[in-house]
Order: structure tokens, then sequence, then C-alpha cells
């Protein structure tokens, strides 16, 4: 089902272009991406926060909904300040930065794509976790989390 917010395929956004809608949040959406020249893959994630923004009809650029705009460029600064410190980040428990910019009224960042399925694909086709495979998963988000803690986000 397409999603009204997000980008849709073959969209340029730099030097990427969307390859296909990966998630939405409330805050954001995650693209997988293709970079230009080097052909790698990467998630690409876009400042959209549904209660704030749209996108304008027929153009990838994002406006603040009415009387909302403080609000949104106060998101949007955030999200700016979080992407240059990840993008500072150098650890093997935190998913790697790469850029990030202000394009179309918003801002992206792109991350390296790591490969494997989601915690949702793993527990529709199993219904459940081995406390193997909890610790598997869990150690390493939680190591990430204190990284990422420890940089102030």
């Amino acid at each position: 089902m397409p999603q009204p917010r997000a980008l849709k395929p073959n969209t340029r956004v730099g030097t990427y272009a969307i390859v296909e809608v990966v998630d939405t949040n409330s805050h954001s959406v995650i693209y997988r991406a293709l970079e230009e020249g080097s052909g790698r893959e990467y998630w690409l994630l876009e400042y959209i926060p549904q209660e704030l923004a749209k996108r304008r009809p027929g153009s990838a650029t994002v406006e603040p909904l009415p009387g909302l705009e403080a609000m949104f460029e106060e998101g949007l600064t955030r999200f700016l300040q979080e992407a240059r410190v990840l993008s500072q980040i150098r650890d093997p428990y935190v998913i790697r930065v790469r850029e990030y910019a202000e394009a179309a009224g918003t801002a992206f960042l792109s991350m390296d794509l790591e490969p494997g399925i989601s915690l949702d694909t793993r527990l529709a086709q199993h219904n459940e976790l081995s406390q193997e495979e909890l610790c598997h998963l869990f150690i390493p988000l939680l190591k990430g989390l204190g990284v990422v803690h420890s940089h102030g986000l």
C-alpha cells in the first residue's frame, strides 16, 4: 500500500535514488536507496513528522502544516543535531551515519545498510525467540544504546 508521506521509487535525493519504502513511523520515513556512482545500497532516513508536515502534492518538497511551522523547525534542528553527533560515532554496535543534509524543505541522513531480516519478519516466521536468540539480538543492541547515550543522545 503506498505511503502518502513517502517518496516514490526512483526519486533522487542528492546522490541517492529511492529503491523502496522500508518503514514509516510518526516522525520519519526510512527508504532503501542506491548511491549514484558506487552502486551501493544505504538506508535513507527522511524527517517528515506526520502531525507537523505534509508533502506538497506532486512534489518531493515537505511543508510544515499551517500554525505548526515553529514546531516543525525545532524538530528539524534536533534531527540535524542528532545526525551530526551520530555521524561522528565509530563503534561496531552503532550503525554508521554516512551523510546528512537539508533538502526539499526537510532533512535526510544516510546510514550503512546492514544485511539481515527485521525482528518483525523473524517473529512472523517463528512466532517466538529462544533465550539464545534474545541474547544474540539484545546484548549488542544495549551496547549500542549505551554508546549513543554516552554521546548525549
